[in-house]
Order: C-alpha cells, then structure tokens, then sequence
C-alpha cells in the first residue's frame, strides 16, 4: 500500500484545471496497488439469486486474521456481501454472456491482460502484454477483448487500441490516432467510446467506428469528461466530468445532449469510475475519502479512505451508500454490473 500513498497526492497536485493528465491518471493510478495475493476458491454466480445482477470489481482487503490481499470480487448491490472471483486483478469486465472475466494486472512499466472463465478455480490466461498500463472492455459479440493501451510520452499520454480474440490471444491493432482510447463498447452495435487528447486542452469524450468513422464529440465546452459507459439499452452514457474543479457523476443522451449531474464531490468524498446496472435503472459509482494533512495538503491515509459504492438513478435520486461487508483497504479500477 505503499505506493498508494505516494501516488494519490501526486494525482491530486496535477488534478488543477489546467492540467488535462488528471483523467488518464485517474484510471490509471490502481496499476501500483496490486499485491501478491494467495489463490482462493469461486463458486461459480448464481444469477438467479441475484435478480439486480452483482457489482464486479478488484479490491485490497484484510480478511480477519489475514494479511491483506487483492481480489476480483462479485458484490451484491443489496447488502455488500461479495464473494472472490479471481486472485487479483483490476479493470474487470464481463463477457456479454457473463462466463468470462477479462482484467488486467500491472507491474512497474508493464501491464498483462487476462481472462478467467467464472466459477473456475485459475489464476487467469494471458492474452495481452505489453508496455505502460492497459484497459479493457468487450466488444458486443463477445468475440473480442478491446485493450486500450496507455503510455507516457512527449509530456502525453499515447494510446494504442488492440482488438484480442481471446482463444488464441491473436491481436490486431485498430487503425485509430494515438490521441484516442477507447474506454467502452456498445452492447448491440460496433460503437465505440474513447477518451479523446485531439484536444490539447482537454480531455474530451468521443464515440466512433472501429476505424474511426463517424466520431461524435460528446463533451460540452471547456469541461474534462473520462470513463464513459454506455447504457445496456445504447441510448445513454454514463461518464465521470470535471468542471469548475469538482469531479462528478454524469449521465447524456448517446450524443451528448441534455447531460445531468448525479453525483457531485462532497468535501473531502470524491467519485471515481461508474458503472449502469443491467436494467438501465440505477448508477454505481466508487465513492472513497481523502484525508488532510497538517498543511491541509489532500493525502490518502488507509484508516481514512472509507472505499465504497454509491447506488443512485441516474438523476441522482434514491441515492444509497454501499458499504461492503469487509475491511477494504482499496478499490481500484473499473465496476462492472452484470
């Protein structure tokens, strides 16, 4: 946990308004949280017991009586109680039928990409390494995992997007402009959503083609919008904005329009990555707190940064704390609600 704490106050000295690094650093900054952690057994989801689907993301965590460990973990939106679905992992996303994990695992400069069939006792196959760190989504069909590979150069952030078919791990990469990562795949079209550096001065969101045709620029003037996340129906995105220096939880129409708020930081609580649930209905968002320092410095303290799910419609309504049902140290990455 260590290089947690030494990166969190960094991301929060570069999260000013004239600094558009905040967004790629922000999905990124979990690659320094995983830790070696032992294997442990998943059931396989019994999706009929959870009639809202279950919330799928990595997490740090101190079983009782343990040291801490790092886990893939099915959540239910109900209670909190979660189950261990793989070792360790982070970015995590279903398959369009729910049988197969795909999540990637980061080391210092480089970053392995995996998928682990659920309900199986394995660590996970490899399909992708390379350089930098690395997202991961699937496209509609299901045939293919998109990697959306990150690296740091010429005072930017350059991405490569790789298309992966996952039994022979054959990759192809998308002939896409360094400037675009793509963050999310339509669930019933080859749509895509990257987050955009076109503009030098922002950090803008897109949705595109494969190869690249028909982009939409989705970003309203002079505002930084990241994570986006279509709707299970394609008619919406759900995305994370930086205006006026406040991080929050928005929703659009797919090109877009008419943009809400439903989740805004609340002193020291920010948000951080969002997620629909299966029917379209509600919002699942990572909610965690910073600590201050003597000076007043924002800085990341493990006792302090209370990692929880926020449920909420998508209009910010019926809005619900969700606490798991155990002694979190981090949550880092994507959600997924399946």
């Amino acid at each position: 946990m260590r290089a947690i704490k030494q990166l969190l106050p960094i991301l929060w000295s570069i999260a000013q308004p004239s600094d558009a690094r905040i967004a790629v650093a922000s999905i990124f900054f979990c690659a320094a949280a995983i830790v070696v952690a032992p294997q442990v057994g998943a059931d396989e989801p019994q999706q009929a017991g959870f009639p809202t689907g279950r919330i799928y993301t990595g997490i740090t965590w101190q079983p009782p009586g343990q040291r801490s460990v790092t886990q893939i973990v099915a959540i239910d939106p109900e209670t909190g109680a979660f189950e261990s679905v793989a070792a360790s992992g982070n970015d995590v996303r279903l398959s369009p039928d729910r049988r197969t994990i795909a999540f990637r695992n980061s080391f210092e400069t480089t970053c392995d990409v995996l998928i682990r069939n659920v309900g199986e006792d394995e660590n996970g196959r490899r399909i992708w390494t390379g350089d930098g760190s690395a997202g991961v989504c699937w496209t509609h069909d299901g045939k293919h995992v998109v990697v959306i590979q990150a690296i740091r150069a010429d005072d930017r952030w350059k991405f490569t997007n790789w298309l992966v078919e996952p039994e022979s791990a054959e990759a192809s990469q998308l002939e896409l402009p360094d400037t675009e990562g793509i963050v999310d795949c339509a669930h019933h079209t080859d749509l895509l959503i990257s987050w955009s550096f076109r503009n030098k001065k922002r950090i803008e969101l897109f949705t595109l083609r494969p190869d690249g045709s028909d982009a939409t620029n989705l970003t309203s003037n002079g505002q930084y919008d990241y994570h986006g996340r279509f709707s299970p129906d394609d008619t919406r995105i759900a995305f994370m904005r930086r205006q006026g220096g406040q991080f929050s939880v928005c929703t659009a129409d797919i090109d877009g329009k008419n943009p809400q708020i439903a989740f805004t930081e609340k002193g020291l609580t920010y948000p951080d990555h969002v997620a629909w649930s299966p029917d379209g209905k509600q919002l699942a968002a990572v909610l965690f707190d910073w600590a201050l320092d003597a000076e007043g410095r924002k800085v990341f303290r493990d006792a302090d940064a209370n990692f929880r799910i926020a449920i909420m419609n998508p209009d910010g309504s019926d809005f619900r704390e969700l606490k798991l049902n155990g002694d979190v140290i981090f949550m880092g990455g994507d959600l997924d609600w399946r």
